[in-house]
Parts: C-alpha cells; sequence; structure tokens
C-alpha cells in the first residue's frame, strides 16, 4: 500500500538493492536502492560476497565503502551456518 505514511508500520518491508543490473526511477520503485552508498551494514556484507561489486550505474562498491567514515562499525564477518 504506497498510500501509507512513511515509516509506518507494514507486514513486510523490503529494501531491493539492486536487481539485474536494472536501472528504475518510479515513485514506487527506485533501483539500485538510493541509500546503498551511505550504508556500510549493505555495502561490507556485498562487498564479501563479491569484491568487485559495481552498481548498475558503473559505481564501485568497493569506492563507495572507502568513502564512508565508518569507524564506529566493527568489521563485518559472515556468520557460520551450521551444515
Amino acid at each position: 500500500d504506497f498510500t501509507a505514511p512513511r515509516w509506518s508500520s507494514r507486514e513486510l518491508d523490503l529494501d531491493l538493492l539492486d536487481c539485474a543490473d536494472c536501472c528504475v526511477e518510479e515513485a514506487e520503485l527506485r533501483l539500485p536502492h538510493p541509500g546503498i552508498a551511505q550504508r556500510d551494514f549493505v555495502l561490507q556484507p556485498w562487498l564479501a560476497l563479491d569484491p568487485k561489486a559495481r552498481l548498475a550505474d558503473g559505481r564501485s562498491l568497493a569506492e563507495l565503502a572507502s568513502g564512508l567514515k565508518s569507524a564506529a562499525l566493527p568489521p563485518w564477518e559472515p556468520l557460520a551456518v551450521p551444515r
């Protein structure tokens, strides 16, 4: 429901970061997610999976992450998954 106030309660909140290198700019959907470049908690796990990752517009995730002042965040480490 796109008529609900921003930041209101909802059943599911899903932030799409990127989808098959698409660039979309619509009222209900923006890809890549506009906040990626400011969110170390998004960039670090993504870079752990793909250190050469780039957004559809060509920006390097590694360069975006290096530009953040995220000294307050601990280094990101993937969780061990039991087999």
